[in-house]
């Protein structure tokens, strides 16, 4: 009974705006997994696309964490101390992390003998598998206590206009990117509640981008997605 109380506490939060990004980035991490788990390191061109693609990926998780660090944990503070320090230790320890994987992944490139390429790759591989469960973790925390403590603090109007004070910043061009980036990882229900924060944000922009929006989504998405924001679905 308490783990069902927990987890329906934790879905009916009045705000969550970690939860349609984290679908996007556990598929991102899983993917990128995939990639480093089929990369031969004797192969230099294999070897060159995983170190692009973890250039990509060092970026994307530097990104998110400077938006959390400069969006949502000031608020925490004088409010929720003990969830605030943890949060900044997770960011701590896995920076580090991301830091031990970057210096594997240039022994790897340097390695001048095929053994010692196989070895600093394997190395690498299980490094950011170990990595990548601390980081899934991680998410969950950010999602349940941290979200939690925020609508604890705030009101909901309080905590939307931190997410549209950035979307405020962005082009309608911005609105349609996030939407094909995000849209293959959602559901209709999440796709849902992004899609009124973007509307709510500008809604002279997403109206000039909701016509092709509108066209990436099934027929069933669609009926339940306008109704719920409120737009038309033709």
């Amino acid at each position: 009974m308490e783990t069902k109380a927990k987890v329906k506490a934790i879905f009916h939060l009045p705000y969550n705006c970690y939860s349609h990004v984290h679908r996007f980035m556990r598929a991102y991490l899983a993917e990128f997994e995939g990639i480093a788990a089929k990369c031969d390191a004797r192969d230099a061109q294999a070897l060159a696309n995983l170190d692009n693609q973890f250039a990509e990926l060092k970026a994307m998780l530097a990104m998110h964490a400077e938006f959390e660090d400069n969006a949502y944990h000031p608020l925490l503070e004088n409010k929720a101390d003990d969830i605030l320090q943890e949060a900044n230790r997770q960011h701590v320890d896995l920076d580090s992390k991301v830091a031990q994987l970057a210096e594997l992944m240039d022994k790897t490139k340097n390695a001048t003998s095929v053994e010692e390429k196989l070895s600093y790759g394997y190395q690498f591989y299980l490094s950011y598998t170990s990595f990548q469960a601390e980081y899934l973790q991680h998410l969950v925390y950010e999602e349940r206590d941290i979200m939690h403590a925020l609508n604890q603090h705030y009101h909901l109007d309080e905590l939307r206009a931190v997410a549209f004070n950035t979307f405020k910043q962005m082009a309608a061009q911005d609105f349609l990117n996030m939407c094909k980036q995000l849209y293959p990882y959602l559901n209709a229900y999440e796709k849902a509640v992004f899609l009124r924060n973007l509307k709510d944000s500008n809604t002279e922009k997403f109206a000039a981008v909701w016509p092709e929006i509108s066209s990436q989504l099934t027929a069933t998405e669609l009926k339940l997605i306008a109704s719920d924001i409120g737009v038309d679905s033709q």
